[in-house]
C-alpha cells in the first residue's frame, strides 16, 4: 500500500472531531477579555493539556491575523507608512555569498574537526540568514521590480545548493492564505508524519531531515507543477553547485550543501520552523519570539506581526508591534530557540501532531 493510500485509508477510519469551544488567543484587551490572563500562560510550561496525538487540533474560528490586522488598521492606520521597499536585502544577500563562497574555498583545507565545527557553527548560521532573505525577498519588499527581487532570491540559494526560491515563493502564498489548512498549507505535517515520528529519538530523525520533508511535500499535499521560474532556479543552482565544485574543489561543494541542508535542520535557528506556529499554547496559533536569534533570523521572530502585515519589510516589524502594543505585548512568546528544540524532541505533548488545522476556519465580516 502506498503512503497516499494509507492517509486516505486513515482518514476514512477516523472521524475526528472540530473543537468548537476553546477560545481564540489574538486580540487586544478591550476586545476580548480572556486576553486579560493570556499573558500569564508559558509557553514552555502550558502545552501540557489534553490533546488528540493522532491528529491536529480542528478549531472552526475566525482567521485571527485577518481580524488583528483590521482592527490594528482601524485604530492605528499609520500602520501603513510601514509597507515599503527596503533594499537592506540585496546587500546582505551580496556579502554572504562572497563571505561563504570564501570560507568554503580556505576552510577545505581545515582538519576535520575544524571543518565541521566552522561549517556548523558559522556555515549554518549564515546560510540560515540565506534562507530568511529568501523568505523576505519573495514577499517582495527589497524592490518595486519584481525581477530585481527574484533575482536576489536566486542568488540566495547559491550558498545553500538548495534552489528553492522560486517553489519557496509559490508554496509561502498558500502558507499565508490559508494557514493550517491540510490540503493546502504544506507547513503543515503529513498524517504519516505524525504517526512516524512520536518518540524522542523519531523525532530528532525527523527534525534533522526536515528539509527533505519541506521538499518533498509540495509535490504531495498541493502539487503545483515546475513552472519557467523553478526550472530556470534549478539550472542556475545546479551550475553554481557544479562550478565551485570544479574550480574550488569537492570539499568546498560539501562545506556549503552541508551548511545548507542542517541550517534547516537539527540547528538551533531552524527551530523557528517549531516555534512559529506548533501550538505551545491551547488555542494559539501563531508565535512570536523575541531574543538574539532575530539578529541572525532577520526578525522572522516576529511571526505574529508578519502574518499580519506580510507587506512590511524584515527591518520594521519591531516598529509594527512598538506602534500596536495592546495587540501583541500580552501574547505569550518564545524567548529561547533551544527550549524550543529540546521541549519539541524529548516532551510527549509536544510533534508533529501539536499543529492547528484551520481548514473550518470562517472569516469574520465586517460589520
Amino acid at each position: 500500500m502506498t503512503v497516499a493510500e494509507q492517509e486516505k485509508q486513515t482518514k476514512q477510519e477516523k472521524q475526528y472531531v472540530a473543537d468548537k469551544s476553546t477560545p481564540v488567543l489574538w486580540e487586544c484587551v478591550e476586545k476580548n477579555p480572556t486576553q486579560k490572563h493570556q499573558k500569564d500562560l508559558n509557553v514552555y510550561e502550558d502545552y501540557h493539556f489534553e490533546k488528540s496525538k493522532e491528529y491536529f487540533h480542528i478549531m472552526p474560528h475566525e482567521e485571527p491575523h485577518t481580524l488583528r490586522r483590521r482592527a490594528i488598521l482601524e485604530k492605528y492606520p499609520q500602520i501603513k507608512n510601514l509597507f515599503v521597499k527596503d533594499p537592506i536585502s540585496a546587500y546582505i544577500t551580496v556579502a554572504i555569498v562572497v563571505f561563504q563562497l570564501i570560507s568554503a574555498y580556505y576552510i577545505q583545507h581545515a582538519s576535520w574537526p575544524v571543518y565541521l565545527t566552522y561549517m556548523y557553527v558559522v556555515g549554518a548560521t549564515l546560510n540560515h540568514t540565506m534562507q530568511a532573505l529568501v523568505h523576505d525577498l519573495t514577499h517582495l519588499t527589497a524592490f518595486d521590480s519584481v525581477i530585481l527581487n527574484r533575482i536576489f532570491a536566486f542568488l540566495s540559494n547559491v550558498p545553500t545548493c538548495i534552489p528553492s526560491a522560486m517553489t519557496f515563493q509559490h508554496y509561502h502564498r498558500e502558507h499565508h492564505l490559508a494557514m493550517g489548512d491540510p490540503k493546502r498549507d504544506t507547513d503543515l505535517p503529513t498524517d504519516w508524519e505524525i504517526r512516524t515520528f512520536n518518540r524522542p529519538w523519531k523525532k530528532i530523525i525527523f527534525i534533522s531531515l526536515h528539509p527533505l520533508f519541506y521538499a518533498v511535500r509540495p509535490f504531495y499535499i498541493a502539487p503545483k507543477g515546475l513552472g519557467p521560474l523553478e526550472i530556470f532556479n534549478l539550472v542556475l543552482i545546479m551550475s553554481t553547485n557544479f562550478s565551485v565544485y570544479y574550480f574550488m574543489g569537492p570539499f568546498a561543494l560539501l562545506y556549503l550543501a552541508l551548511s545548507g541542508f542542517i541550517s534547516m535542520g537539527l540547528h538551533p535557528m531552524a527551530m523557528h520552523t517549531i516555534a512559529e506556529h506548533y501550538e505551545f499554547v491551547k488555542g494559539q496559533e501563531s508565535y512570536d519570539y523575541i531574543g538574539i536569534a532575530n539578529f541572525f533570523n532577520l526578525n522572522l521572530g516576529y511571526h505574529i506581526e508578519h502574518h499580519d502585515f506580510p507587506q512590511v519589510p524584515w527591518r520594521l516589524l519591531p516598529k509594527v508591534r512598538a506602534m500596536a502594543p495592546e495587540f501583541y505585548e500580552n501574547i505569550p512568546v518564545h524567548t529561547s530557540y533551544l527550549r524550543v528544540g529540546l521541549a519539541y524532541l524529548f516532551d510527549d505533548d509536544l510533534g508533529p501532531f501539536a499543529r492547528i488545522d484551520t481548514s473550518e476556519t470562517k472569516l469574520k465580516k465586517k460589520d
